[in-house]
């Protein structure tokens, strides 16, 4: 897949807010759509993709969180909740007393296959070589993610077909594979990755043509954009988030 022939790609965000109609919309416009799936069970990952197609989307990615080698612990996710509470008292939202498990990579995977988008992505790690082939045998292209270069040369070793480079600005989660590692700005990740052949997608901080523009000059195929698309109409984002982003104005991403 030649990602340089997209303007630019919109980013998977999970959790309701990459909505069939935003996907769809992006598609539609030239870009490339992204179903955040993460927390989506097998049936609803086939749902949102039946939705994107009957919204007029071609192609798309569905994106999916690559398991962490172990649980957490209860210790660590006593620590997670501590750091966490400050935050839910801020919003007047109840501190939950565990947080649910995610659905079964194994079942999201299979469903993925059977939408048969144009894209697989994933964040969190690095995708088995018998589930990269069982993609490969069903056309769909492979995109990993990454923080830094070593990252990333792990990614292009692997044979993936994008790497999304996410720099420290990211709205969202750090989507590498060590979540303690050191994060880096977009430009210093790109300029420490731009040898590698494989075709990279800069992320992190982009909110307009301009943006994406200087990440392109710097070596990148394309930009993707996440928190950009959070106050368009179709965005599945809450009125109190969107207005939040509104006041920010260029800070958004912050």
């Amino acid at each position: 897949m030649a990602f340089q022939d997209y303007s630019l790609i919109q980013a998977p965000m999970a959790g309701g807010l990459s909505t069939a109609d935003v996907v769809a919309g992006a598609s539609r416009a030239g870009a490339l759509g992204s179903v955040g799936a993460g927390y989506l069970s097998g049936d609803a990952i086939m749902a949102a993709a039946e939705g994107v197609r009957a919204a007029g989307g071609d192609a798309f990615a569905i994106n999916l969180f690559i398991p962490a080698e172990r649980d957490a612990t209860d210790a660590e996710w006593r620590a997670a909740l501590k750091a966490l509470s400050p935050c839910y008292r801020q919003s007047g939202v109840p501190v939950p007393d565990d947080f649910p498990p995610l659905p079964d990579f194994r079942e999201q995977f299979e469903a993925m296959l059977e939408a048969r988008p144009a894209v697989f992505s994933w964040t969190f790690g690095r995708l088995p070589k018998s589930m990269m082939a069982a993609c490969r045998a069903r056309g769909i292209a492979l995109v990993g993610t990454a923080t830094h270069r070593d990252e990333a040369l792990a990614l292009a070793g692997d044979g993936v077909d994008g790497i999304v480079l996410q720099g420290e600005e990211a709205g969202g989660h750090r989507g590498g594979a060590d979540p303690q590692g050191e994060g880096q700005p977009l430009d210093a990740l790109l300029s420490a990755c731009r040898d590698i052949a494989t075709p990279l997608i800069a992320a992190g901080g982009l909110m307009d043509g301009a943006d994406v523009a200087r990440v392109m000059a710097a070596g990148a195929a394309t930009g993707q954009l996440g928190t950009a698309f959070l106050r368009c109409p179709e965005a599945g984002t809450a009125e109190g988030w969107r207005q939040a982003l509104a006041d920010a104005g260029p800070d958004a991403t912050a």
